[in-house]
């Protein structure tokens, strides 16, 4: 393994993935409807096959101000492509001028990252790694935010934090006595490990990138260590991924010590000290390939090479993802399948074991995109293990090793709901020990975010919740108005 102490960020992996998109749009049905309707549309068809010609070239500048063109002509398609153009286009910064980097600076414009990984909070709504409440001595340490914290208008109503200057993070002990220990730019889940809290926090007001530091348990002692985003722990170790998502590292949390396990992998899943990720993640169009490694760097062994055909989609351009990954003794189950689209909507997939040396592929059964397999075998479809998740009536649930637990009650502990105009949901649940953590948003429809038939959303209130699970009792923490 490789040794790195500061990590440099690399090209991002979105170009080919944003080409195809381009290609996408840029023919989206201009023979339906009368002539009319078409003849109109050519002036806007023709500019676009200019842009996608100039963009090929690498002349961004001018590819830009011609996709501007074709955007401002009034037809059918117009918008769309403009808001995923000039966002995706973002992601393209180490190819574009400096000063074309923003290309698309609309409040709620939706990146290529958030696209790429959109389904996770399609199916979930949760952020599926780490807590944002863990508890410590008896204590439990949170962030509290402000209504400065979060990105006021979204796409689905997945509000990013973009200013984190002013949060406070705080320590509530056994007696309820809450005291600040930190004041400053940061925000998401925590890490404890080793007397140190392991934290995120934005890099730059520009690019918003998660910048992973840590202090002690005061507050004090501010370690920086770069541009990683955390997958897992294992003992005092932590699994690392850079921000683009396509390299792997373990961090020794004693030593702060940084070692690259993999350099074009994908993160799936850890298991103590094993880690599961799909190798070669830009190549995953005709094929996926599920991969095993030891923190130390040994015993990598290729599992499975997962051919698209089996999915019967085959026709379909868009690239392969494996979803869900979780062991059972020898056997790795998981499952596989298709996201595409402006929103990556899912297409079909498959579920599939193999064991942990490679041995006996088999598919089977269903294609959930989230699943959970119980020690006796059973798997259960709908959500991962020891992660809440939404059921379609807008309960909140949560599966262990042996049972599936009702965290939640729609309409009586909180209430989902939406109409043509508002939107009332749930996001940020986290577990831990006897308490429920949750956020309920109030929301009203914005159509300047908005991208067709998906619909884009102002925040209007953030409340933060606490049930007791063995009383039932749910106490409000705080409350965001906008």
């Amino acid at each position: 393994m490789q040794t790195h102490h500061i990590h440099r960020k690399g090209k991002p992996r979105f170009l080919r993935v944003f080409l195809l998109v381009l290609v996408a749009v840029s023919g989206c049905k201009t023979n339906t409807g009368t002539t009319s309707t078409a003849e109109k549309e050519k002036p806007f068809q023709t500019l676009v096959e200019q842009g996608d010609a100039l963009l090929n070239n690498k002349e961004y500048e001018t590819a830009r101000e011609t996709y501007r063109k074709a955007a401002e002509i009034p037809q059918k398609y117009s918008a769309i492509f403009y808001k995923l153009l000039y966002s995706y286009a973002e992601q393209l910064s180490d190819f574009i001028p400096k000063k074309s980097k923003a290309i698309y600076e609309g409040e709620g414009a939706v990146s290529m990252p958030q696209i790429l990984n959109m389904h996770k909070y399609i199916q979930t709504g949760f952020d599926e790694y780490g807590s944002a409440h863990p508890s410590y001595n008896n204590a439990v340490y949170a962030w509290e935010y402000t209504k400065d914290s979060l990105n006021k208008k979204a796409l689905y109503a997945h509000y990013q934090y973009i200013s984190c200057k002013d949060n406070t993070l705080t320590k509530t002990d056994a007696d309820g006595r809450k005291t600040v220990i930190y004041k400053g730019n940061g925000y998401g889940n925590i890490w404890i490990i080793q007397n140190r809290l392991f934290l995120y926090r934005n890099n730059s007001k520009e690019k918003q990138e998660k910048e992973l530091f840590s202090i002690n348990m005061q507050g004090k002692d501010l370690h920086v260590y770069g541009n990683y985003e955390v997958n897992a722990v294992n003992g005092n170790q932590l699994i690392l991924s850079d921000s683009q998502g396509t390299k792997l590292y373990v961090m020794d949390t004693v030593t702060e010590n940084i070692q690259q396990l993999e350099t074009d992998a994908l993160f799936l899943y850890a298991d103590g000290d094993t880690v599961y990720f799909t190798a070669h993640p830009e190549d995953t169009r005709e094929h996926i390939m599920l991969y095993s490694i030891k923190t130390d760097g040994t015993n990598r062994h290729q599992l499975a090479d997962i051919q698209k055909e089996t999915l019967q989609l085959y026709s379909i351009s868009s690239p392969l993802y494996i979803n869900c990954v979780q062991t059972i003794q020898d056997t790795v189950y998981f499952s596989y399948g298709i996201y595409a689209g402006s929103i990556a909507a899912y297409q079909g997939g498959q579920l599939a074991s193999v064991k942990t040396d490679g041995s006996d592929f088999k598919l089977l059964d269903g294609a959930p995109v989230n699943f959970t397999v119980y020690e006796n075998g059973n798997i259960m479809d709908g959500g991962k293990l020891n992660q809440p998740f939404l059921d379609a009536n807008g309960n909140v649930w949560l599966y262990t090793h042996n049972k599936k637990i009702k965290l939640l009650t729609n309409g009586k502990e909180y209430t989902r709901q939406s109409t043509d105009t508002s939107l009332t949901d749930i996001q940020n649940v986290d577990v831990q020990g006897d308490y429920v953590y949750y956020t309920v948003n109030q929301s009203i429809v914005d159509k300047s975010v908005s991208i067709g038939y998906r619909t884009g959303y102002r925040l209007q209130s953030s409340t933060y919740y606490r049930k007791n699970m063995k009383t039932g009792k749910i106490d409000q923490l705080y409350e965001i108005s906008i």
